[in-house]
């Protein structure tokens, strides 16, 4: 077998790895309980965070799939349409993974350039934005700060350094 044979063997493995996880936690029920479980949490949470913080603070969500990660989306904002906003500055929740031009369907619709995720990401840091929930495949796991996030809500497997760098991103100082 040819290195290029086995580069389509693996792409391949991937591939069907990715179909799976897409159809066991992308599954369509399984995605609707998760966004009610995290609109619940999130605004009893922000409630009970707001005098400590002056604010709700941020959340980050980690999805296992960039089809995932758009597929909740959907989920949360058909239970809070407000929480939505084509607008790069507007909107509670945005969802932030690299892309490709072949992208398409609900993938495609959040694929921005670097520069726009920049923007969000910004958005994040700042305890004054109406940005609160922000959406993540791998994009921000390490080396982001943003001191106003205090929750983290996991839904794939991880472990490791990867792990520890992730729950790192909640474990901040900020406002006492």
């Amino acid at each position: 077998m040819c290195i290029r044979d086995s580069d389509e063997v693996e792409r391949e493995r991937l591939e069907k790895s990715v179909a799976v996880i897409n159809a066991v936690y992308g599954a369509p029920a399984r995605l609707a309980a998760l966004a009610a479980d995290i609109v619940a949490h999130w605004e009893t949470r922000r409630q009970r965070i707001r005098p400590l913080l002056d604010g709700p603070g941020k959340a980050l969500i980690v999805g296992a799939t960039r089809q995932i990660c758009a597929d909740l989306y959907d989920q949360l904002v058909a239970l809070r349409p407000d929480w939505h906003s084509e607008a790069l500055d507007g909107g509670a929740v945005k969802v932030v993974y690299s892309g490709t031009a072949s992208d398409t369907g609900p993938i495609r619709a959040h694929v921005r350039r670097e520069s726009e995720n920049q923007v969000i990401k910004q958005r994040l840091r700042d305890p004054d934005d109406p940005l609160e929930i922000v959406i993540v495949k791998d994009m921000m796991l390490t080396g982001y700060d943003s001191p106003p996030l205090h929750t983290l809500y996991l839904d794939r497997p991880m472990k490791g350094a990867l792990l520890m760098q992730t729950l790192s991103r909640v474990n901040r100082t900020f406002r006492g």
